[in-house]
């Protein structure tokens, strides 16, 4: 009998060093090379993840897929919206409304009165979660929408949310009158549909490839157009507005090669390109050839011929996920940070500099959103369902250092199991 009960609490105690090493292995793993900061975990266990917001002090705000939650200071959390039919893409905080789109809809709901009103309709997507992205810029969101083709040129007749899909465009531009395919689909049309030589194609709202303002009012303008696809921004301390534009792919019916992602300073009125320039450079330029051949315009009279070049041109393409202000107790400058999901790292930009390694995040992680609020960093980790609290080190904290203490206990029940084990075997003999 006490054979049998010996096992029984060596079965026991394993498990519990297994489930100790397990947490730690799972939930650990972000390697900061800055000595002076530290991190920890604020919440873990969230699945369906979209994005989140920081509403006060110690509270979040999650987006799921098809809720809004509120995480409160003491741990509890609750349920402030439900999408009954669909799902949500994107969130943004303002003020105490919260922006949301759900489904094609831009959406916006009064945490205090719980009033909804539906602010945008028909947004031309297709419903992916990264299509979309909404940021609080003064008492205004922005949204931007991304193209739905890889280089304006509809490959198939694809329906989405009941509509056609194909990309619209929120700014007359005058086409070209070429024609892609069998089917003789042009720029800016469904498949199948073309327009002549130099036809103005008139700018719609909502539309693709750009930023929309909405104010307090739900007034929507135009904020900048010719935008591809905005992979992550964010406002700077000085009130500038930083965003990473995705380049084009060599794929589809007007391929493009060799292009790689933007960072850019985005003002007001500013049209970037998008489909025939990239980076500043129109796409007939040699470095954008596919097979020795040059790519041709699909626009004619173009709003500019110089379109603005971008503050830093990334070595990849389909690199950067999410973007943040910099904090300057961690980074020790101002500027911006940005998450390279293909080198997993988080990494620190200046104007005029090439960016650094922040924080190495492991292969298993899938950062999809960063805040930073009173210079401290949150990093949400889609895949495992935690949110990363990065922040210069004071003094010791326990509970910011969770993760040493699960390896601690591991160590020592393991320590506890040989000795047992050890004793065991002794009486034995």
């Amino acid at each position: 009998m006490k054979s049998f009960l010996k096992y029984i609490c060596i079965i026991a105690l394993s498990l519990g060093a297994a489930f100790m090493l397990y947490n730690f292995v799972s939930y650990s793993g972000l390697n900061i090379n800055d000595e002076k900061v530290d991190y920890s975990i604020d919440i873990k266990g969230i699945s369906n993840v979209v994005d989140f917001d920081i509403y006060d002090d110690n509270q979040f705000l999650i987006a799921k897929n098809n809720c809004i939650l509120l995480k409160k200071e003491d741990g509890a959390i609750k349920t402030l919206y439900t999408c009954e039919e669909g799902r949500i893409t994107a969130m943004a905080l303002v003020n105490r409304t919260i922006f949301m789109v759900e489904n094609n809809k831009l959406i916006s709901f009064k945490i205090d009165s719980n009033e909804k009103k539906e602010v945008i309709n028909n947004i031309p997507i297709i419903g992916k979660n990264d299509e979309c992205r909404l940021l609080p810029y003064k008492d205004k969101v922005l949204l931007s929408i991304s193209s739905v083709t890889n280089s304006g040129i509809m490959e198939d007749g694809q329906v989405s949310f009941g509509n056609e899909v194909y990309d619209r465009t929120p700014i007359d531009v005058y086409s070209m009158g070429s024609k892609f395919d069998k089917d003789e689909t042009g720029v800016f049309c469904p498949k199948g549909k073309s327009n002549n030589k130099d036809e103005v194609i008139k700018g719609v709202i909502p539309a693709n490839a750009c930023i929309l303002s909405i104010d307090q009012n739900n007034n929507v303008k135009i904020y900048a157009s010719g935008i591809k696809k905005v992979e992550g921004w964010c406002i700077t301390d000085d009130n500038k507005l930083y965003a990473a534009v995705g380049g084009m792919e060599e794929k589809g019916l007007r391929p493009v090669a060799n292009d790689t992602d933007y960072i850019y300073e985005i003002n007001e009125g500013e049209w970037l390109g998008w489909p025939d320039f990239s980076g500043g450079d129109p796409v007939t330029s040699p470095r954008f050839r596919v097979n020795d051949e040059k790519v041709s315009f699909v626009l004619d009279k173009h709003i500019s011929e110089n379109p603005k070049a971008p503050l830093y041109q990334c070595d990849k393409l389909n690199s950067i996920s999410c973007m943040a202000s910099a904090p300057k107790t961690i980074c020790k400058d101002s500027g911006i940070i940005f998450y390279d999901k293909k080198d997993n790292q988080l990494k620190f930009f200046k104007r005029g500099i090439i960016p650094c390694k922040l924080i190495d995040a492991g292969r298993n992680c899938e950062i999809i959103s960063i805040k930073q609020k009173d210079n401290v960093i949150y990093m949400l980790d889609g895949k495992k369902g935690v949110i990363y609290k990065i922040f210069e080190k004071q003094a010791v904290n326990n509970k910011d250092k969770n993760i040493l203490l699960y390896f601690t206990i591991g160590l020592f029940m393991i320590g506890l199991i040989y000795i047992i084990f050890s004793l065991g075997k002794k009486q034995e003999r």
